[in-house]
């Protein structure tokens, strides 16, 4: 539209200066001249002047109009260069078109998605070729002439390969003359992004490593299982030496393994039933009531098959502990604890277990005496007790184990068979070893005299053998108080060894290097070995109080401790029954040749202030000790 009103302009200032120069021009020569001789020259003249003033004047509009058309064409010549591109190089598609739905031109991207060049695609109906995906057409042309533009508008396009595109517009209407008017579509592929976000939303309830749902989605689950109101169950599943793989393989073994199980339990029970909880733990939601017995057997038995990854094939035992709703608990927090309290408990009963309350009460006490513990031996409220060992043929005390007592101010009386395997399960245990080394390295140096010509053993667990400090522990608490290692033994038992037996060894060869003694106790009830003999510098082997108790039924108990005699025999190490609860008792063991014992029969365990007490009445038989123990028997 711009020629046009350049042209209006051009002839309206030549017709404004034609009307003035006629209204004004003979008003001007009658000031010049009066001359009626002279008039009609300086007509002639005003002609002329007229003539050329009009010329230069066009000349200047003209001149300056077709600047303008030339500035102008640059601007549309650019312009279309960068049209083209922008359609040529465009990662949005975009299509021109009119209100008919004729195609006028496209980009490089639709012609891609159709397979074929973009010249085809001009004058063409969207109507035969929906480069803008199968819709309702008409319906969008209405929307557009209602509100001139539509956004975020989404369709799917069908390339030539019969892949699926997901395309966001945005339309705007050109022009809006009439049936002149036309539409720029610009379409937006949100595919990847699409898939990228179906990705992330598979992802957020699923467990990468499995396949299963993850721990969200359990929680999920439970809600939603609760306001139905229905019954259900969960089963927590822990894999039994999952972690001893796991360790001696490495973690991406660890991986693949929990992949095929995941794969296993997916093939035999409903996939919408499966999580994985963490670890190696998974959860089953059980709706139908009735079935778990059988869903429990086949559970194992599918653990129980062998399994291969890669060359390695394995097999495991389960644990599985269950909770119900609602017996067990109304929110999801409670159901899961309670399986997780189900499942610890079945790990030390057995294979499987139901939650009881009585679970609760368990875990609540363990806490407290942990917590108590800790304040006990920070504020030094733990004593030690004596219980002396006798050579059997003579009844002298030849020397104590040292046994530790706790009276707790609020908790009463604690056994130890409570609160050590408690210790054991935390790193406490390595503060009650160095708590018992230190105060019974102290009462044999604070009385020297009473503990002459006796040695002492401490209990040691397994977990300070293979501590990185405990080495140094036992040579820095000897600097502190001088006495002669030699007086001094550690008891261990077979079962502290298993674990970490390269690392305990080296330890007990350490000590034993100090000048202590070694005492392997409990020997004969678990995992017996030869090598155990050969293996370690033992000084003193401790039979087991489960062989005393039925010696005299004269059974396989009986020659077992024969045999564990004639071997200490052998190896010249000394051997210590523990338990003797009866005369009958000393005399079969003194009669098989064991020269050492202790027991209730001998004497009850002892403060330190009741030993010094039969410490004076003399040195030798201890008569009075002996006979105090069997009065209070």
């Amino acid at each position: 539209m711009e020629a046009p009103k350049k042209t209006r302009k051009i002839v309206t200032l030549y017709i404004l200066f034609g009307i003035l120069w006629i209204a004004l021009s003979d008003s001007v020569l009658f000031v010049i001249t009066s001359d009626p001789l002279k008039y009609p020259l300086l007509q002639t003249y005003k002609g002329y002047f007229y003539v050329l003033s009009t010329g230069i004047l066009l000349y200047f509009l003209i001149s300056h109009y077709y600047h303008n058309v030339a500035a102008l064409h640059e601007k549309a010549s650019l312009l279309e260069v960068l049209m083209d591109k922008m359609y040529d190089e465009s990662t949005v598609a975009i299509v021109l078109w009119d209100m008919d739905g004729r195609i006028h031109k496209v980009s490089r991207l639709i012609a891609g998605y159709q397979g074929k060049p973009v010249e085809d695609f001009s004058g063409k109906s969207l109507y035969e070729i929906p480069v803008m995906g199968e819709e309702d057409l008409e319906k969008r042309i209405e929307s557009l002439k209602s509100f001139g533009s539509l956004s975020k508008h989404e369709t799917v396009i069908r390339d030539f390969k019969g892949m699926e595109h997901v395309l966001h517009w945005n339309d705007g209407i050109l022009r809006t003359s009439g049936s002149d008017s036309m539409v720029l579509s610009f379409g937006t592929d949100v595919t990847k992004e699409m898939k990228s976000n179906e990705k992330l939303r598979f992802l957020a309830y699923r467990d990468p490593v499995t396949g299963l749902y993850n721990r969200d989605r359990l929680v999920k689950r439970i809600e939603d299982l609760v306001l139905a109101g229905n019954p259900f169950t969960l089963c927590l599943m822990d894999l039994k030496g999952f972690k001893d793989l796991n360790d001696y393989y490495g973690y991406s073994f660890g991986d693949r393994v929990l992949g095929l199980i995941g794969g296993i339990l997916r093939e035999h029970f409903d996939p919408e039933c499966l999580y994985r909880w963490v670890g190696d733990k998974f959860v089953l939601v059980w709706i139908r009531q009735g079935e778990e017995n059988d869903k429990i057997q086949r559970l194992m038995d599918l653990m129980k098959k062998n399994m291969t990854v890669g060359d390695i094939a394995f097999s495991s035992d389960i644990h599985l502990g269950l909770a119900r709703f609602p017996d067990h608990g109304k929110f999801p927090a409670t159901l899961l604890k309670r399986c997780e309290l189900a499942l610890a408990e079945g790990k030390k009963r057995g294979a499987v277990q139901v939650f009881e309350k009585s679970f609760e009460y368990r875990i609540k006490r363990s806490y407290t005496l942990r917590e108590a513990l800790k304040k006990a031996l920070a504020e030094d409220a733990l004593t030690l007790n004596f219980q002396p060992i006798y050579h059997i043929g003579t009844r002298r005390v030849t020397a104590l184990e040292t046994l530790l007592r706790w009276q707790d101010p609020v908790l009463g009386r604690i056994s130890p068979e409570e609160f050590i395997p408690i210790a054991e399960e935390s790193s406490l245990i390595l503060q009650v070893d160095e708590w018992v080394v230190r105060h019974t390295l102290g009462l044999m140096c604070r009385y020297r005299e009473a503990f002459s010509n006796l040695s002492v053993s401490i209990n040691l667990s397994g977990k300070s053998l293979v501590a990185p400090g405990f080495k140094t522990f036992l040579k820095e608490s000897l600097g502190e108080f001088p006495i002669d290692p030699g007086t001094l033994g550690f008891e261990v038992t077979e079962y502290s060894l298993i674990k970490d037996w390269d690392q305990c060894v080296e330890t007990l060869v350490l000590i034993k290097d100090l000048g202590f003694k070694l005492i392997l106790d409990d020997f004969g009830t678990l995992y017996s070995s030869l090598n155990y003999l050969t293996k370690l510098p033992l000084d003193v082997l401790k039979i087991d109080k489960v062989y005393v108790d039925r010696l005299l039924d004269g059974g396989k108990e009986k020659q077992i401790v024969s045999i564990i005699l004639k071997l200490a025999q052998m190896i010249q190490v000394d051997t210590v029954a523990e338990g003797i609860e009866t005369a009958e008792q000393e005399d079969a063991l003194r009669a098989m040749g064991c020269h050492y014992g202790q027991g209730f029969y001998f004497s009850k365990p002892m403060g330190i202030e009741e030993f010094l007490l039969y410490q004076e009445k003399g040195v030798g038989i201890y008569e009075g000790l002996h006979q105090g123990s069997r009065n209070q028997g």
